[in-house]
């Protein structure tokens, strides 16, 4: 019964937008073409990004060690990790906020356990970076795998590590959003959707850019030969 109203809410909230309603879809009325947001509505999404999303870190150097998080209060829990790359899960539903030492978001998301909707997200910390959890029995923090041949969950991936440079076309599993960030340059947005809902979206990935995949369970990236 622990937590039981928060639960009920946040499942709830997430088999809705599993269930086909875009529900922050609905507000946006502002693209570009090949499913692009444009203007207010993509600032007010990348608004106060941490500049360390830009930041690479020497995986082969940093091995961390797996970090289970329990008896988490009502209030929450935060932790900082040592340099390397994660994966977030929780038990049974919750929330996960990543900030760095001057309060801006590297990642915020809900949580549920694996098979009821985005179980789980992937990124890169530092010792810069504080990790809030709050609504789950437990959180586990542990070392990143890397990810299946061309297929990329929520978080954060980097281009020239976790997928080669090229043009590509994305599809999701559902709504959500693949953002992508450029050092010195403003960071795109596009909807991403299954196939059955809107054409594959297309993107030039250039090495060193970072790659943000939020509210959808995974997005495919499909090579495409050079035009």
């Amino acid at each position: 019964m622990k937590k039981l109203g928060f639960l009920v809410f946040l499942i709830a909230s997430l088999l809705l937008g599993a269930c086909g309603q875009p529900t922050t879809s609905s507000k946006i009325d502002a693209y570009h073409e090949n499913g692009e947001i444009i203007g207010d509505e993509k600032e007010e999404m990348v608004a106060n990004t941490s500049p360390s999303i830009y930041e690479s870190i020497d995986r082969d150097k940093n091995k961390p060690d797996p970090i289970t998080i329990g008896n988490i209060e009502k209030e929450g829990e935060e932790i900082q990790v040592s340099e390397g790359r994660y994966m977030i899960t929780g038990y049974e539903a919750g929330t996960v906020t990543i900030k760095d030492s001057d309060d801006a978001i590297l990642y915020e998301t809900a949580l549920v356990s694996e098979g009821m909707g985005v179980s789980a997200i992937t990124l890169d910390l530092t010792e810069d970076h504080t990790i809030h959890v709050d609504g789950f029995e437990e959180a586990f923090v542990q070392p990143a795998e890397p990810p299946a041949l061309n297929e990329f969950g929520p978080g954060i991936w980097e281009v020239g590590k976790d997928i080669e440079p090229g043009q590509y076309t994305a599809t999701g599993n559902g709504y959500g959003y693949l953002q992508l960030f450029t050092k010195e340059k403003s960071p795109q947005v596009f909807e991403v959707h299954g196939e059955s809902v809107q054409d594959p979206i297309k993107i030039d990935l250039e090495k060193g850019q970072k790659i943000k995949i939020v509210d959808t369970g995974f997005v495919y990236l499909e090579p495409q030969p050079e035009e």
